[in-house]
């Protein structure tokens, strides 16, 4: 029997939903149609859901309205458990305690309250795979059934990606870092806190449908051949977190609306059209909102029955054909891309989204003099608050460098510094250029006489940027438009797309910010600036 599509199962969710709240509860404009598209604004790479207007929207229009009580979250997940088994719902309740207490130690890398919808997430998906548990009508294994399968996933969400190569094309920067901890941080949140509260039930939450559990599969993880009961709920958790990540976009109480959350979006940083700016070309064109049964015209309602949804409306005029787009919160292109795997190409290019990322220089480490506490340099540094060891070991840039090209010119004609540079150039005369004299003076007055060094230092400053120049494309002479050939071959990975496509700025020329210039001939510049720089000789203490 042929596996039901996406759109299939759409429109099983739509008719449950239907029955379910025949009357009030449930709204869907007969203009919107849920189909399965080939590359849409936020998803440009790849196929996925989509929603269309099969026929021309007004503003205001209410679209869709859910009711509130079908909401994904942990909440309403644990409810609908307690209907069918109460014994199972009391432990459910009491080990989502535990889990919210234990997940707080990770809680600036990820919301305890994700980690808790993960596990309600997993728990529905072994409903899923076993139809035998589970009601026709359950509509939270119905909206299951919408979700894009484990493939699918490990094409977007950055959790299935391979680090080492993710960082060929990030290179060394602070996406690549944040990329980095992200994923080492979610395995121990599993080996620290899920596995140790799962593991004794885990029957319960283990998908058995998950493709990298089926009997033959091809599993390349050296940790994870064997398929064993720990393998299968760490599989589980994986697919189970890549959906919650990327679909629940930001919301304070983490939770996946039926319906809502098939909606393509992007950065609420993309309000206008690029060039005009007039309300009817905004590219975000509906808005969801909250309040009660009925919802009359746009984000206005009226309370007739208590009856407490969420609804999606029309922000403009939307014509026959086109998709309808919601905002996934403030996003730069950087968080969008480890997010949803993907960035829009109008998020980088679009005049009110300010995406500046600047460009960030790491410091070589032959640069650094040695970690002595008696040294007088690291004296000198520290007081500073230089913090040497992440210097050295990479994980703390030195500077960064705005992409603003009049910042640039200043420094080329007039020796104007700014901050960034003038931090870096400090640090280059404490840490090779200064006497012991200087190095005493210093360390009592926290002033440094630049102009004694400014001959010796400049040599230094590019000697630092030829030192990312080597990271931005280590052993190679690649130039932005051979990433750009790479991007547009069509077995190029999604996120590798995004990192390598010059109009997105992400990839080898990620450390630079210029959304017109890629990042490579971005330094370049800077090199040349810092070449022609002529510091002004009247400087006592710079």
């Amino acid at each position: 029997m042929a596996k039901p599509n996406r759109e299939t199962t759409t429109e099983t969710l739509i008719l449950s939903l239907q029955r379910r709240y025949p009357e009030k509860g449930f709204l869907i404009h007969p203009a919107v149609s849920f189909c399965f598209s080939h590359g849409t604004d936020a998803d440009a790479d790849a196929g996925g859901m989509g929603v269309m207007a099969r026929e021309r929207i007004q503003k205001d229009d209410v679209l869709l309205v859910i009711p509130e009580a079908v909401r994904f979250s942990t909440p309403n997940v644990l409810l609908c458990t307690s209907r069918n088994d109460k014994h199972n719902h009391q432990a459910m309740r009491a080990m989502n305690k535990k889990l919210l207490q234990t997940c707080s130690q990770w809680q600036n890398y990820f919301d305890p309250q994700e980690i808790s919808l993960t596990v309600s997430v997993m728990h529905v998906l072994r409903r899923k795979s076993s139809p035998h548990i589970y009601s026709d009508e359950d509509p939270f294994v119905l909206q299951a059934a919408t979700w894009p399968s484990e493939e699918d996933m490990k094409e977007s969400s950055m959790f299935y990606w391979d680090a080492s190569k993710v960082k060929e094309i990030l290179n060394q920067s602070l996406l690549t870092s944040n990329f980095e901890r992200r994923q080492k941080v979610l395995r121990e949140i599993f080996d620290g806190a899920v596995l140790p509260l799962l593991k004794r039930d885990a029957d319960n939450f283990i998908d058995s449908n998950l493709s990298t559990l089926a009997a033959g599969s091809n599993n390349d993880d050296d940790d994870m051949n064997g398929k064993s009961e720990e393998t299968a709920l760490w599989r589980t958790f994986l697919y189970a977190f890549s959906l919650v990540w990327s679909r629940t976009h930001g919301s304070p109480d983490p939770e996946l609306i039926p319906l809502i959350e098939l909606f393509n979006g992007n950065s609420d940083r993309v309000r206008n059209h690029p060039n005009r700016g007039s309300k009817k070309d905004t590219i975000i064109n509906v808005d969801l909102t909250r309040g009660m049964w009925p919802f009359m015209r746009g984000p206005m309602f009226r309370d007739d029955c208590n009856l407490a949804c969420s609804a999606v409306y029309a922000n403009r005029d939307i014509d026959k054909g086109e998709e309808l787009i919601i905002s996934y919160g403030d996003l730069s292109a950087g968080n969008f891309m480890l997010k949803y795997g993907a960035v829009p190409e109008n998020l980088i290019s679009h005049h009110d989204a300010k995406i500046q990322m600047e460009v960030s220089l790491w410091c070589d480490p032959s640069l650094i003099p040695s970690l002595d506490p008696q040294d007088l340099r690291v004296q000198c540094l520290r007081n500073r608050g230089c913090p040497l060891e992440e210097f050295k070991s990479n994980k703390w840039c030195i500077c960064d460098l705005n992409a603003d090209e009049s910042a640039l010119e200043l420094l080329r004609c007039n020796g104007q510094e700014t901050d960034a540079i003038k931090h870096m150039r400090q640090f280059l005369i404490l840490a090779v250029l200064a006497d012991d004299e200087e190095l005493h003076r210093n360390i009592a007055t926290d002033l440094i006489r630049g102009p004694l060094y400014a001959q010796r230092v400049v040599p230094l400053m590019c000697q630092m940027v030829d030192y990312n120049l080597e990271m931005l494309a280590p052993g190679t002479n690649a130039t932005s438009t051979e990433d750009a050939k790479q991007a547009r071959h069509p077995d190029t990975p999604p996120w590798k797309k995004a990192a390598l496509g010059p109009e997105l700025n992400i990839g080898r020329v990620l450390c630079s910010g210029d959304m017109h210039l890629p990042n490579k001939e971005r330094i370049f510049m800077w090199k040349t600036g810092l070449r022609a720089v002529r510091y002004a000789v009247g400087h006592t203490h710079v």
